[in-house]
C-alpha cells in the first residue's frame, strides 16, 4: 500500500468508529427504553386482570364459559410477567475506546518513533517547547506528522531517513490494523444484539399475543352460537369479553415502539413462500389452489433503518386450499349416451 493509502484506511476507522459509537448509544437507549416497557406492560396486564370481575347473575353454562376465558387470560398476564427474566442482561463493551488508537495518539507514536531512530540527541532549546506548541502538535494530523520526516534536519542523511520513512507508514498501518481488529469486535457484538432483539420479540412478546388472539377467536365462534340462539346473556358477554382487544392493544403498541408489526395476509390471498409457512391444506371449491384458507398464526415484521422493505422475522402460518381433481375412473366399458343408449 502506498503512504496515502495507508493514511485512508487509518483516517477510515475513524469515521467507523465514529459511527460505532453512535451506534452503540443508540442501542442502549432501546434496551433501556425496553426494560421500562416490559415494567409497563407487567403493571397493565395486572391490573386489568385484577379488574375483571365476572357479570353478576349469569347461567351456570355461561358462567363457566366466562371462567375458561378468564383462566386463559390468567395464563396471558402470567406469560407477560416473564418477559424481564427471558430478557438477558446485556454485557456492554465499556473498554472498546482504550483499546482504540486515535489521531493524537498517532502523532505521538510516530514521534516516539522518530526518537528512537535518531542518531542525534535533542538540545536544550527543543526539550523546552511551549504548552502553545505541544497543543498544536497533538492536533496535527498523522499525515502532516509523517511528512515532516521529508523535511527534517537529517534530511541529508538519505538512508537514515529512508529508513524511518518506512518505519513511520509501517507504524500507520499497524494502529490501523489494530483500529479494524476493535471495529470487527464491535460489529460483532452489535449483530449479536441485534439477534438477541428480534429473538426476544419473536420467541417471549409474540406468543403473548399469539394466546390472545386464539382466545379472542374462540371467543368470536362463541358469540355467534349465542346469537344464533337469540340467548339474553348475549350483550354481558360481549362486553365482557371485549377485554381481549384492550389487552392486544397494549401488546401491539408495546411491538410498534420498537417498530415491529403483526403481519396478517388476507384469506383469499395466493400463498407466498417468502412471507408464509404451510402447516395444512384444505379443499374448498369455492377457492382456487394455492389460496390462503386460513390464517392460523400471525407472522412479525420489523421496519429497518433506512430500509424501505421491512424485514421477516417470523412468517405467518397458514392453511392453503389444495383441490382434488375429480376424474372419471376408466373401467374400459363404453359410457353411455344422455338417452341411456
Amino acid at each position: 500500500m502506498t503512504k496515502e493509502e495507508v493514511m485512508q484506511a487509518f483516517e477510515q476507522t475513524q469515521n467507523s468508529f465514529k459511527q460505532k459509537e453512535q451506534e452503540i448509544a443508540s442501542w442502549k437507549n432501546q434496551v433501556n427504553l425496553l426494560e421500562q416497557k416490559m415494567d409497563g406492560i407487567v403493571n397493565a396486564f395486572q391490573a386489568m386482570y385484577d379488574g375483571l370481575d365476572l357479570p353478576a347473575d349469569l347461567d351456570e353454562e355461561t358462567e363457566n364459559q366466562l371462567q375458561n376465558r378468564k383462566d386463559g387470560i390468567r395464563l396471558s398476564v402470567k406469560s407477560a410477567s416473564r418477559l424481564e427474566r427471558k430478557w438477558k442482561d446485556i454485557q456492554w463493551p465499556e473498554d472498546f475506546a482504550e483499546n482504540f488508537v486515535t489521531p493524537e495518539e498517532l502523532v505521538n507514536e510516530i514521534k516516539a518513533n522518530k526518537e528512537q531512530h535518531s542518531d542525534k540527541p535533542k538540545n536544550s532549546e527543543q526539550a523546552e517547547t511551549s504548552t502553545e506548541q505541544k497543543q498544536d502538535e497533538i492536533n496535527t494530523e498523522p499525515a502532516a506528522e509523517v511528512e515532516k520526516e521529508e523535511t527534517s534536519e537529517q534530511k541529508n542523511q538519505a538512508g537514515l531517513a529512508e529508513t524511518e520513512r518506512k518505519s513511520d507508514i509501517e507504524l500507520v498501518q499497524e494502529k490501523a490494523e489494530i483500529n479494524e481488529k476493535v471495529l470487527d469486535g464491535l460489529t460483532d457484538f452489535t449483530n449479536s444484539l441485534q439477534k438477541q432483539f428480534y429473538s426476544f420479540f419473536e420467541k417471549a412478546v409474540v406468543p403473548v399475543i399469539d394466546g390472545l388472539y386464539s382466545g379472542k377467536k374462540f371467543s368470536a365462534e362463541w358469540i355467534s352460537q349465542l346469537q344464533e340462539q337469540n340467548n339474553e346473556e348475549n350483550e354481558r358477554v360481549i362486553e365482557w369479553l371485549d377485554v381481549y382487544d384492550r389487552f392486544i392493544q397494549e401488546m401491539t403498541e408495546f411491538l410498534e415502539t420498537f417498530n415491529f408489526h403483526l403481519y396478517e395476509p388476507e384469506e383469499g390471498a395466493l400463498f407466498d413462500e417468502e412471507t408464509m409457512e404451510p402447516i395444512g391444506v384444505v379443499e374448498n371449491h369455492e377457492m382456487e389452489d394455492e389460496q390462503v384458507a386460513e390464517i392460523v398464526r400471525f407472522g412479525l415484521l420489523s421496519k429497518q433503518r433506512d430500509k424501505e422493505e421491512p424485514l421477516l422475522i417470523r412468517p405467518a402460518q397458514v392453511i392453503v386450499v389444495k383441490n382434488r381433481e375429480e376424474q372419471q375412473e376408466d373401467t374400459g366399458e363404453e359410457q353411455p349416451n344422455e338417452s341411456g343408449q
